[in-house]
C-alpha cells in the first residue's frame, strides 16, 4: 500500500511539472482555449491521459488510483482538462465493453442514445469537452440490450457551451451515424458510467479545495492588517481551521471511495455506497470551503487576474455534474430498507 501511494504522488509530481511549464492564462488572467488545447495535446503525447486504461485496450496502463492522480494534479493545477473524463469515466466503460480505444482523445458521453439498424440516435446538452474530442464514446439502447459505441467526433453535430468555470460543455448531435466499434454491455452500464463520473469530480473537487486551502494560507500569512498579518487574527485561524477540515474531509471521503473500488482485478462493477458518500462530501465541502476562501481573501479574491477563481468556480460546477449532491443523498438513504436513523446510529 505504502508502494502505491509513493507511485500516484509521483505520478502527480510528475503531471504538476508538464503543467507548470505551460501558462493558458494571459496577464489579465483570461483563460486561453487555444493554450489549454495545447496542454491537453502535451498530456496526451506523454500519454498522462490514458493512465488507467490497460495497455491492451489502447491506454497507457496503471490503475484508478494512477487516473485519480492525474486528474487530481490536473484541477490542483488549476488547468480546464478532461483527464478525468478520459482517465476515469472512458476507462471505466472502456474496460467493461472490451472495446479498444482508437487514437486520439476519446471522451464519454454522460446520458444514453439509441441504436437503431445500427445506426447512433444520441441528443445531449452539457457534454464535457465534446468539441475537443476525436472519437465519443456512447452507451447506447438499443431495445434488447446495451452497447457502448465508439462514434466519430467529426460525424457528430457539436455546439461549443461552457460551465460556470468556463470549461467545454457542449451540446452534442448524432443523428444516424454508424459508430466505430461497438460492443454489447449489460444493462447497468450506465449506473457504472454515472457512478465513474460522480467519482472523478469528487476526485477533482478534493484536489481544489486543497488548492484554496493554501491560496487561502499563503494570503493571510502576507497580508498585514492593523499591524500584523491577518493570520494572526484569532477569527482568521478559526476560519482556516475550518476550511482545513473540509479539505481534510473531502480528501478522507475520496481516498475512502479508492480504497473500496480500486482493488477489484480487471473491469467489474463499482459500488453505490463509496463513490456516492465521495459526491456528497466534496460537493458539501465545495461549497462550504469556496465560501470561506473567499471570505478569507475580501476584494482580491473575486478578481480574474488572483487564481483562487481557477479553483472556486470548477469547484461548483464540478458539484452539480453526475448528480447532485441532493441526488447521491437520496440515492444513499435509498440503499438503506426500513428506518435510516438506525443503520446510521448502529454501533455495528
Amino acid at each position: 500500500m505504502t508502494d502505491g501511494i509513493a507511485v500516484t504522488d509521483e505520478i502527480g509530481a510528475a503531471v504538476r511539472e508538464v503543467l507548470g511549464s505551460i501558462e493558458v492564462h494571459g496577464p489579465d488572467g483570461a483563460w486561453s482555449e487555444p493554450a489549454e488545447r495545447a496542454a491537453c495535446a502535451q498530456l496526451a503525447d506523454g500519454g498522462w491521459l490514458g493512465v488507467g486504461l490497460p495497455e491492451q485496450l489502447g491506454g497507457s496502463g496503471g490503475d484508478l488510483r494512477d487516473a485519480a492522480a492525474v486528474a487530481g494534479a490536473c484541477a490542483a493545477a488549476g488547468h480546464r482538462l478532461p483527464a478525468a473524463d478520459a482517465g476515469i469515466v472512458a476507462a471505466h466503460v472502456l474496460e467493461m465493453s472490451g472495446l479498444r480505444a482508437p487514437a486520439g482523445l476519446v471522451l464519454p458521453v454522460p446520458a444514453a442514445g439509441t441504436l437503431r439498424d445500427g445506426r447512433v440516435q444520441l441528443h445531449v446538452p452539457r457534454v464535457p469537452f465534446a468539441r475537443w474530442a476525436a472519437t465519443l464514446l456512447i452507451v447506447a439502447d438499443h431495445g434488447s440490450g446495451h452497447q457502448a459505441c465508439l462514434v466519430d467526433a467529426g460525424a457528430a453535430d457539436i455546439s461549443a457551451g461552457h460551465n460556470l468555470a468556463g470549461e467545454p460543455r457542449d451540446t452534442v448531435v448524432v443523428d444516424g451515424v454508424r459508430p466505430l466499434a461497438a460492443a454489447d454491455v449489460g444493462g447497468h452500464v450506465h449506473d457504472q458510467l454515472q457512478r465513474a463520473g460522480a467519482l472523478a469530480r469528487a476526485i477533482q473537487i478534493a484536489a481544489a479545495i486543497e488548492r484554496m486551502l493554501e491560496l487561502a494560507i499563503g494570503y493571510c500569512g502576507q497580508r498585514s492588517q492593523f499591524g500584523r498579518t491577518l493570520s494572526q487574527f484569532q477569527a482568521v485561524q478559526q476560519q482556516l481551521a475550518l476550511l482545513a477540515g473540509e479539505a481534510l474531509a473531502a480528501r478522507g471521503a475520496v481516498q475512502r471511495a479508492l480504497a473500496l473500488v480500486a482493488p477489484q482485478p480487471g473491469p467489474g462493477d463499482w459500488a453505490v455506497e463509496p463513490v456516492a458518500v465521495a459526491k456528497v462530501r466534496t460537493g458539501l465541502a465545495a461549497t462550504a470551503a469556496a465560501r470561506i476562501a473567499h471570505q478569507l481573501h475580501g476584494a482580491i479574491g473575486i478578481t480574474t487576474e488572483y487564481p483562487l477563481h481557477r479553483f472556486t468556480t470548477p469547484a461548483w460546477s464540478w458539484r452539480e455534474e453526475y448528480g447532485s449532491d441532493r441526488h447521491w443523498s437520496a440515492t444513499l438513504a435509498a440503499g438503506y430498507p426500513g428506518d435510516l436513523w438506525p443503520a446510521l446510529a448502529s454501533a455495528d
